[in-house]
């Protein structure tokens, strides 16, 4: 797994996976490595290795840091080192996006030129939630408690095509939570809750709000979660 710092000696292990991301049914090449490390004051690092080298030659590093559960458990800072392909204008993406209060400062190099700036006022009840898939546990878990009340959840553009690359982006998605189910990844069984998000996104979630397996519309697209430890 690369990422964009080491695990520091402070740092106590809590979680870590691959996913692997597959194409009915069948893996693509391409995986997402995460690990979830816990500092001393209880916050959380979140580190994340989304390799597309082997469809397109782009590669995604992110670190989120978590505040404290007693502090509320929120996302409060996301860096994003990125990668593009060979073909691609763009080389290369860094973004940092901080909360401040009731605003998201964003920061952003394009192919090592100077830092652009942005501001986006955080809108009530807001999630942050990079795209990637360890993330998605977590957004779909708390959307669900809002009851298909939509809430604004904050991503950004994954793309290295245009000048909205990993630029923020805005959107109301709704969750619904089906029911508890048992699910088998490899020889290892799972107590999981099955959610349904916004145009038939289908996800398995565990106790610990780990995401272990989606579908996408009509389940050609998925990935599921291999390498799994938890403390």
């Amino acid at each position: 797994m690369r990422y964009i710092h080491p695990v520091g000696g402070h740092e106590k292990f809590v979680a870590s996976g691959i996913y692997h991301h597959q194409y009915d049914g069948v893996d693509t090449g391409t995986t997402e490595s995460w690990s979830i490390h816990e500092l001393p004051d209880g916050a959380w690092m979140i580190r994340v290795d989304e390799d597309y080298r082997a469809q397109d030659g782009s590669s995604v590093l992110i670190e989120g840091w978590r505040s404290p559960l007693t502090e509320g458990g929120q996302l409060l800072r996301v860096d994003i080192h990125a990668f593009s392909g060979k073909h691609d204008d763009i080389k290369q993406v860094r973004a940092t996006y901080t909360v401040d209060e009731d605003v998201l400062q964003i920061g952003r190099e394009i192919n090592n030129g100077e830092r652009e700036w942005y501001t986006l006022q955080l809108p009530a009840g807001y999630i942050l939630s990079p795209e990637c898939l360890i993330f998605a546990g977590f957004e779909v878990d708390e959307l669900a408690t809002r009851q298909d009340k939509r809430a604004s959840v904050i991503g950004y553009f994954p793309t290295f095509i245009s000048d909205y690359a990993f630029k923020p982006v805005v959107y109301q998605p709704v969750a619904r939570f089906i029911g508890d189910e048992q699910l088998t990844l490899g020889n290892k069984t799972y107590q999981a809750r099955h959610f349904e998000q916004t145009e038939s996104l289908h996800l398995w979630v565990d106790q610990h709000t780990i995401l272990l397996k989606y579908e996408a519309g009509d389940a050609s697209h998925g990935a599921v979660l291999h390498q799994y430890a938890h403390r």
